[in-house]
């Protein structure tokens, strides 16, 4: 293992004032990840990481394992082994959560499979979900899964890129937010209008399930997902396309929901956690979100979830890693970077 500590100052116009006193230091924990994309904390001190190109990581101690078992996915494109999760009762059943692209380049989709943890192996898997609607693309899976606090699991799916009109099809699976319920594996879809949702927190406090979706070029996106809202895409959207043609002319349309957050220019939003802690007591009632493009970590204020336009600023410059998941644990701020040589980092403030 190898340590290494970068003292970083915030940004001082960017931040709330009380965080202008505060620095923060980011310890690296590990490097030689083979771009990790989801990360679970079992204790401050275990980790399991997937890996994109394949194969879960374990890290305990400072010490890296690969696991044996563990998903046979597709990987191609934005294809592979995607987001992890703990089930509620972790510490009883030891089961693990893995979103991950499988079939074939004519027809694959997102699945997620559940397995028991031993301490090298992930055994007895199990189909949680398996999507019913097909594509041929290797982009826009979405992939984030999140549980509430009654063991319903929450899935993100992307609109498989060529595929977007699906989004707003509500018998098509592509382009929504899933509800599956651990014990029936009984799927319903929960929201449409979505392109490609990459980060998922469900707050427990407050019973409100969080979501964030790439758009196109500009257009990203933060929203509160209630049951049965329709977010809007395509038929609305503040981005454009990558050749700059006009998706749609309406940043608004009648009946669906307008964003929380709108990022234009883009900034790439990837893994996001909501913070509670004492470590960084400022960033409570905080989503904390990695920026794939800008390389930054941002948050955004949703102490009131019932505000319309919530407040964002950029927590840390820029650290030289596109940063693909964040989580919290015990008030303690952890991610991972997305390269053939990622990183697991914990960020602890300097006092």
């Amino acid at each position: 293992m190898r340590i290494f500590s970068l003292l970083i100052s915030l940004i001082a116009l960017a931040l709330p004032s009380t965080l202008l006193a505060q620095d923060f230091r980011m310890q690296m924990i590990t490097d030689g990840l083979s771009h990790p994309w989801g990360l679970a904390p079992i204790t401050s001190n275990d980790f399991l990481i997937t890996q994109k190109t394949g194969g879960i990581i374990r890290i305990t101690e400072g010490k890296k394992t690969l696991l044996e078992g563990g998903p046979e996915a597709y990987i191609r494109g934005q294809g592979g082994v995607l987001d992890i999760a703990l089930d509620p009762n972790f510490t009883k059943n030891q089961w693990v959560y893995i979103s991950y692209s499988e079939g074939t380049k004519k027809d694959n989709g997102l699945s997620i499979a559940r397995f028991t943890l031993t301490d090298d192996a992930l055994i007895e898997p199990v189909e949680i979900f398996r999507q019913s609607s097909r594509r041929s693309t290797p982009a826009h899976y979405g992939g984030r899964i999140a549980f509430s606090d009654d063991a319903t699991l929450f899935v993100s799916t992307g609109d498989a890129y060529n595929n977007r009109e699906d989004a707003q099809k509500p018998d098509s699976q592509l382009g929504k937010i899933i509800r599956i319920d651990t014990n029936t594996l009984k799927a319903e879809i929960y929201s449409i209008g979505h392109r490609n949702p990459q980060g998922l927190v469900f707050d427990a406090s407050s019973n409100i399930l969080y979501s964030h979706e790439h758009g196109p070029k500009g257009g990203d996106e933060v929203n509160v997902i209630t049951k049965g809202a329709n977010y809007g895409w395509p038929l609305a959207t503040f981005g454009v396309d990558y050749s700059g043609a006009q998706i749609s002319p309406f940043t608004e349309f009648e009946g669906t929901v307008q964003p929380n957050v709108n990022w234009t220019p883009s900034i790439a939003p990837s893994g996001m956690a909501l913070y509670q802690g004492e470590q960084f007591a400022q960033l409570n009632n905080h989503l904390i979100v990695g920026s794939l493009k800008f390389k930054q970590i941002h948050i955004v204020d949703v102490s009131d979830p019932s505000k319309t336009t919530f407040d964002t600023r950029v927590l840390t410059p820029n650290i030289d890693e596109r940063v693909r998941d964040v989580r919290v644990l015990d008030g303690r701020i952890f991610i991972v970077t997305d390269s053939k040589d990622g990183k697991l980092i914990e960020l602890t403030p300097t006092s």
